[in-house]
């Protein structure tokens, strides 16, 4: 692995972070619209050329917003498990080989498939704490309304993600990621839909 410039920019741009960060904001913007129709709604039409940077909006406007902790609630869990749901997602990402390899090229482990799945899992338990944790009665209807939906859709996606691990013949991410000369979507193309429908 050389540092040069092209390799961040790989990191970084594309396929990298930015990128991705930019496809998750389009993927909640076309949701959004979609959703939007189906119910005889504009959707986001303002920010930005048809709306399309509503979510970005969204994104800041959530991070300036006041902390407020009811009065009620269990304030280290409600203040903590945000951080702690958060922090697990952006461990997981570490272990994606943006550029044919993981981001920090030491973590990755024959494995590291199945421990991202548990990490984000457990990221979804950590979510449900913290709905909990409010001790409100409608948030706690919230959290358990989440964590089932979790439950759902979490068994479908680790079945789908098994796809890929059986053609590279490997649980490591690296690994399948540079068995694929024809991109695995193509091969298994129900296995890909079902992956993306569960991952939303």
């Amino acid at each position: 692995m050389s540092l040069d410039s092209g390799f961040f920019s790989r990191i970084l741009v594309f396929p990298g972070f930015l990128f991705l960060f930019a496809f998750i904001l389009f993927c909640d913007w076309f949701e959004r619209k979609i959703m939007a129709r189906m119910q005889n709604r504009m959707g986001p039409s303002y920010t930005g050329p048809f709306g399309i940077l509503q979510p970005l909006a969204d994104y800041i406007k959530l991070l300036i917003k006041e902390d407020i902790i009811p009065h009620h609630a269990r304030q280290f869990l409600f203040s903590l498990t945000p951080i702690i749901s958060f922090s697990i997602f952006m461990l997981s990402i570490f272990f994606f080989p943006l550029d044919g390899i993981n981001v920090f090229s030491n973590y990755g482990f024959e494995g590291d498939l199945l421990f991202v799945l548990a990490l984000v899992t457990f990221a979804h338990f950590v979510l449900f704490l913290s709905g909990w944790s409010s001790s409100n009665p409608y948030s706690g209807i919230g959290a358990v309304r989440i964590i089932m939906q979790f439950i759902g859709y979490d068994i479908p996606l680790i079945i789908s993600a098994m796809g890929p691990a059986f053609l590279a013949g490997s649980l490591s991410l690296a690994k399948i990621s540079s068995m694929q000369i024809i991109p695995f979507a193509l091969l298994t193309p129900w296995t890909f839909i079902l992956f993306l429908i569960a991952l939303q």
